[in-house]
């Protein structure tokens, strides 16, 4: 006698049915928190992290956000600049692991007196001083006591580094022009190295104006004023640069900074520098007669 062994199967409920769908869902889908500053970087950030199949969950640090950012992630919150704790909080509620840190904060903010949570104030204690690299790995550290991994931007904008060489087309650097370039680059990495900024201007091989605490843009006009203009912008990553935060980066609003202080050149170092919005920043710089180099 011939005996068949019947196996059953069991009959999924819809409520079982909608449990492994949503964890398979889970799987798929890859979050990715941004801490937000000022600025375009921010907005093409989360639209690079959409486009990779992300959802971008995004804290705005001030009202100075593009609102255009709305566009691109899923959930969007403002919290206060010194309010860290709210901040991580926030990224854990989301189950967010993994985090970008981008956009224009400025340093100056140390001076305002902003309020601040006590995990802020308790990083701030500990700080050995108040120096970009050393607030912005304190950051870093108190991102990575709740499992918050902060991530490269280059990881959703892999294809905005500057490459080596001209970037404009109308007309090619002199020999003079090249040795202020250089001049500058030497001067721009050892002053990077000190953790005071990125960007040095020179003509003639003198140094007109060093970035500080004031930015890329302030720095700029201030170098027009002084030196009636036909100056060379150097702008370099730090020797020491941490490629978590605090990129070089240049953009449309360099160009017009630089057409409006009547420089002549943006030198910028190659593999090292985000250029935003690329297409338009070289035909922007073409036009206003401002060449652009990777070095």
């Amino acid at each position: 006698m011939l005996l068949l062994r019947i196996r059953t199967v069991p009959i999924l409920s819809f409520d079982n049915l909608y449990e492994i769908l949503y964890t398979f869902n889970m799987i798929l889908e890859e979050k990715i928190g941004l801490i937000a500053g000022k600025g375009m970087l921010p907005v093409l950030s989360a639209q690079g992290a959409k486009k990779l199949g992300k959802k971008v969950y995004a804290v705005g640090l001030n009202s100075d956000v593009e609102n255009e950012i709305k566009k691109y992630v899923y959930k969007l919150k403002f919290i206060s600049t010194g309010r860290l704790g709210s901040i991580i909080e926030f990224f854990k509620r989301n189950d967010i692991t993994k985090v970008i840190m981008v956009g224009l904060i400025k340093h100056k903010l140390i001076f305002d007196n902003i309020e601040m949570d006590d995990r802020t104030k308790r990083m701030f204690d500990c700080m050995k001083d108040k120096k970009a690299d050393s607030i912005l790995g304190a950051v870093c550290k108190e991102l990575q006591k709740d499992n918050l991994e902060l991530i490269p931007v280059t990881e959703v904008l892999d294809d905005s580094l500057v490459p080596r060489g001209m970037l404009t087309g109308k007309r090619h650097i002199s020999r003079q022009e090249n040795e202020d370039i250089m001049f500058g680059f030497d001067i721009a990495k050892r002053v990077g190295g000190l953790d005071i900024g990125q960007t040095i201007v020179v003509k003639d091989k003198s140094i007109v104006a060093i970035e500080a605490m004031e930015g890329t843009d302030m720095c700029i006009l201030r170098a027009g004023e002084i030196s009636g203009g036909g100056f060379v912008v150097v702008k370099v990553a730090k020797p020491q640069q941490d490629w978590r935060f605090d990129l070089p980066v240049i953009g449309m609003k360099t160009i017009k900074t630089i057409k409006k202080a009547k420089g002549k050149i943006l030198a910028v170092e190659s593999g090292k520098t985000l250029i935003l919005e690329k297409e338009k920043t070289i035909k922007l710089a073409d036009k206003e007669g401002v060449i652009v180099v990777g070095i």
